[in-house]
């Protein structure tokens, strides 16, 4: 074996810009010549701010873009490098590196829409692996922060509030749990809603807990409407009042203000004006609206209270 430099049975090798015995290493991102968790926090800064230069010192899975996977192929470098043990998986350092896992479905959806206390929480589904990081984006309302709803999982999510951008990696490599079913996962807490809809718009990558890139996906729909309903308009309604999702399909929510827990009392006709539920003396601020065995069609609702009426319609698809 003859080295870059002409040595027999030298050391020297090509850096990552192809320069014989040269400084550059892959993932070095500050260009120290260290790989450590100051370049993992740089991955995730630049791909949050869509700044990351996808050279071929910096792309560590050769696929032309800098996203939570490239900061998680050098998290899983840093931990594991020189663990011999973990060699058996993957030599962790040898980029370009990774593995799509097609198989492996991870589905992400709008969750529930609270527009007095201002929040939009996201569900996922990841019935196969744990999820170690993600990275996903949010429109239709300005965030003010956002909150991991995993307790097994010490990520602190970032975000950047004029993309919708929000990436999240954990450093001790714990995880989110396998669910079956979605499951609240990411609460958005935001100061008020730009569009007429809030919606889930795309999901980057998400990676699970063996450093596999998740074949996730979005779904269907991805957006919840921003629906208020009243008495001929919100502001000369009683009280406000809005459902999320409408149209719905299994359930839907319907929430009110009721600040002192008043006893209030919802009934729910179908359109020949014939009552399909009702409920009484409720004194909270929301209430589950099942479809059970309802057909198709348009709904209205009556939300009665000491301070007045206010009628909604509901559409079931």
């Amino acid at each position: 074996y003859i080295d870059c430099t002409g040595v027999l049975f030298g050391d020297a090798q090509p850096d990552c810009n192809g320069v014989c015995a040269g400084p550059s290493l892959f993932g070095d991102w500050n260009q120290d010549t260290l790989r450590n968790a100051d370049d993992v926090q740089s991955y995730v800064s630049n791909a949050l701010a869509n700044t990351g230069d996808a050279s071929t010192c910096n792309d560590l899975n050769d696929d032309g873009q800098i996203n939570v996977y490239d900061a998680a192929l050098l998290q899983e470098c840093t931990l594991h490098g020189d663990t011999q043990q973990y060699w058996i998986q993957r030599f962790p350092c040898q980029f370009p590196t990774g593995l799509y896992n097609d198989l492996d479905l991870v589905t992400i959806r709008p969750g529930s829409l609270d527009t007095l206390a201002k929040t939009f929480d996201l569900e996922m589904a990841n019935p196969f692996n744990a999820v170690m990081a993600y990275e996903l984006a949010v429109s239709g309302l300005a965030i003010d922060s956002v909150q991991n709803l995993i307790p097994e999982y010490q990520a602190q999510p970032q975000f950047n509030a004029s993309t919708g951008e929000i990436i999240a990696l954990s450093g001790d490599e714990s995880s989110i749990p396998k669910h079956f079913a979605p499951t609240p996962f990411l609460r958005v807490f935001y100061s008020n809603v730009t569009d007429h809809e809030v919606c889930v718009k795309e999901v980057t990558a998400v990676v699970n807990y063996r450093y596999h890139l998740s074949n996730a996906s979005l779904a269907l729909p991805n957006c919840i409407p921003v629906t208020f309903v009243g008495v001929n308009n919100l502001e000369s309604a009683p009280f406000k009042v809005f459902v999320q999702p409408n149209p719905m399909r299994d359930m839907t929510t319907v929430f009110f203000e009721n600040k002192n827990a008043e006893s209030m009392e919802f009934v729910l006709t179908d359109l020949t004006g014939r009552t399909v539920k009702t409920f009484q003396d409720i004194r909270g601020e929301s209430i589950n609206i099942e479809r059970a065995a309802l057909p198709q069609g348009t709904y209205f609702f009556t939300l009665r209270s000491s301070r007045g009426s206010v009628l909604g319609k509901i559409v079931m698809q």
